[in-house]
């Protein structure tokens, strides 16, 4: 890992948190849905895009070395998305890059029927 999440900073651009119910073979499910768009500093965008990986194997001398280099690459994409998805209020939700800085994180989680 060659970043620090501590210097990742975000402007949250909106948020959004929605409660959806469904019907389905098991009864009624429902849902919280919620979003964030953030734009994220510098670092965090530098960091973005560090961990994205090289999908070509002739790149390197042997399987090893690539396989060795997908294990680091995903450890430290697993780190990055979670930092900017707690930036964005939202831990463990899904991060995905609209468009330069701008990021959108998305959480759909069960929630328990009472």
């Amino acid at each position: 890992m060659k970043f620090n999440p501590d210097t990742f900073e975000a402007q949250v651009l909106s948020y959004t948190s929605i409660l959806d119910t469904e019907n389905t073979y098991k009864g009624v499910m429902h849902y919280r849905v919620e979003m964030a768009s953030i734009r994220v500093n510098p670092d965090a965008l530098n960091a973005w895009m560090s961990v994205n990986v090289i999908d070509d194997r002739f790149c390197f001398d042997s399987d090893e070395e690539y396989v060795d280099y997908l294990a680091q690459k995903k450890h430290d994409r697993e780190i990055c998305e979670t930092a900017i998805a707690n930036l964005a209020g939202i831990p463990g939700g899904r991060v995905t890059q609209c468009m330069s800085e701008f990021f959108n994180v998305t959480k759909i989680g069960g929630i328990d029927d009472e």
